[in-house]
């Protein structure tokens, strides 16, 4: 069946539920050739949205088909990632002690921008964390 042909069937069926149910119809709250036009709208969204696909058989032809290649550089890209950015984290990390030394044993104050650098440290360890657990 064609979507044009279920939504119109649909739209049939919903009215003769209201005019069933509630008697929507008679009263003339509800008529016959509106609720056509948005079984027609609904549709309509239904083709923009790709979801009239989903009502047909899955073409399987869609499915990406990696190679065992393609698989292995995509993890090897990921480990790097994960490196660097470890890295990157482990330097904040020296970096934070700096300033955590600089203030507490030399007694200066620190400047709002090394006090957001501190801030931003704390919360990267306290999502790394989790993340590392997870990632375990």
């Amino acid at each position: 069946r064609s979507l044009k042909q279920m939504s119109e069937e649909g739209a049939s069926a919903l009215l003769q539920d209201l005019d069933d149910g509630m008697s929507l119809n008679r009263v003339g709250l509800v008529d016959e050739g509106e609720l056509l036009v948005v079984a027609g709208d609904v549709g309509d969204l239904f083709r923009r949205l790709g979801l009239d696909q989903v009502l047909e058989e899955p073409d399987f032809s869609l499915v990406p088909k990696f190679s065992w290649q393609e698989i292995q550089q995509k993890g090897v890209d990921g480990a790097v990632f994960y490196v660097e950015g470890t890295k990157l984290l482990a330097s904040d990390w020296g970096y934070s002690a700096g300033l955590i030394f600089k203030a507490a044993f030399r007694g200066q104050t620190l400047s709002p921008r090394e006090v957001r650098t501190l801030r931003r440290a704390f919360k990267d360890t306290t999502t790394f964390i989790p993340f590392i657990i997870i990632l375990i």
